[in-house]
Order: C-alpha cells, then sequence, then structure tokens
C-alpha cells in the first residue's frame, strides 16, 4: 500500500508532506507517476528535489496553507524583497501561478501602510497604541547671523508618530 507521506530531499534537507499538499503544484502531480514506479528514489527513501531549501520551506507553507499569501515584512526592515523575488522564481518552476502572479504584482505592498505625522516640542506626549511606535529628536539649534551678529536657535524636541494599519484581506487567496 503507497503512504500518502513523502520525504523530498530539498539539496539536502529533509522535508515531509502529504501527497494532497504536493498536489497542488502542478510540477509535482506530473512526477507522482514516475514516483510511484519508485524512478529518482534514494537510498533513504526520499525523492531528490533540486531547489534552495530555505525558499523551498515557504513554498511549502503556501501549499499547505494556499488559501494564505505569505507576508514578509518587519518594522525595522519592511520588507524582505530579496526573498519575495527568489519565492517568485520558485514559484514560477514550481507552477505556482497564484502565488507567482501574486507576488509579480506586488500585491504584497497593499497589506501593509504607514503613516507618519512628526510632533514638534511635545515633552509629554506619550499617546501610543499597539499599532503605532514614537520616535524622539532632539534638533539642535543652529547657529546663524548676519556680519558679526550670531544668533543660537532653541534646540527643539520632535516626536514622529508612526502608525502601522494592515489589510489582511489582500493576503487571501480568492481562487484557493
Amino acid at each position: 500500500m503507497a503512504s500518502n507521506f513523502l520525504t523530498l530531499d530539498v539539496s539536502g534537507r529533509k522535508f515531509r508532506c502529504s501527497k494532497a499538499v504536493l498536489s497542488t503544484s502542478p510540477y509535482f502531480e506530473n512526477l507522482f507517476a514516475r514516483w510511484e514506479d519508485s524512478a529518482d528514489r534514494q537510498v533513504d527513501g526520499s525523492y531528490l528535489i533540486d531547489a534552495d531549501p530555505d525558499v523551498f520551506k515557504h513554498l511549502l507553507d503556501f501549499m499547505r496553507r494556499p488559501a494564505r499569501f505569505p507576508l514578509y515584512w518587519n518594522r525595522e526592515e519592511g520588507f524582505d524583497y530579496l526573498l519575495y523575488s527568489k519565492l517568485e522564481a520558485e514559484a514560477d518552476y514550481f507552477m505556482l501561478e497564484d502565488l507567482r502572479d501574486w507576488i509579480q504584482e506586488k500585491k504584497y505592498l497593499e497589506v501593509v501602510e504607514m503613516r507618519q505625522v512628526i510632533h514638534e516640542n511635545k515633552e509629554a506626549w506619550e499617546h501610543c497604541s499597539g499599532t503605532s511606535y514614537l520616535q524622539h529628536f532632539i534638533l539642535k539649534g543652529a547657529i546663524g547671523g548676519h556680519g558679526s551678529t550670531q544668533i543660537q536657535a532653541p534646540d527643539r524636541l520632535v516626536t514622529i508618530e508612526t502608525e502601522i494599519s494592515f489589510d489582511h484581506e489582500v493576503l487571501i487567496n480568492n481562487r484557493a
């Protein structure tokens, strides 16, 4: 009796998953017939896949939950454009058209919206929600003048409020 689970050897890293998950990719669907005949099976029973295992992990996550597109973003660094680029190429290779198209159309840029407001001289201004964060800066007064007259501007406290919102609907794959 054939097992419903397979072990993939992706450039040395093992991934175990079900045939049902892999069948979301036409690429793997086409390989199943060869694999049933034990063609391409390695000594340990796994099947070799020539791909970047770090990127393949994300493809496999998508195949497991194709109703949600991935968001690779954090507040400090923004979007992980390199990962999106690699994932787009692999999604194309493994025939995951929904994922490939979503990345090509840069739909992930529609998920995160940032709004910044600059407040000047608000020393006690500390109201902040869970989706906002504050950055405080002291702008040193400039020295300027005309001729022998020197004028120094006062130091100013500047607070930048950054509010972040997410549109999670953009992450939903309506074709899944």
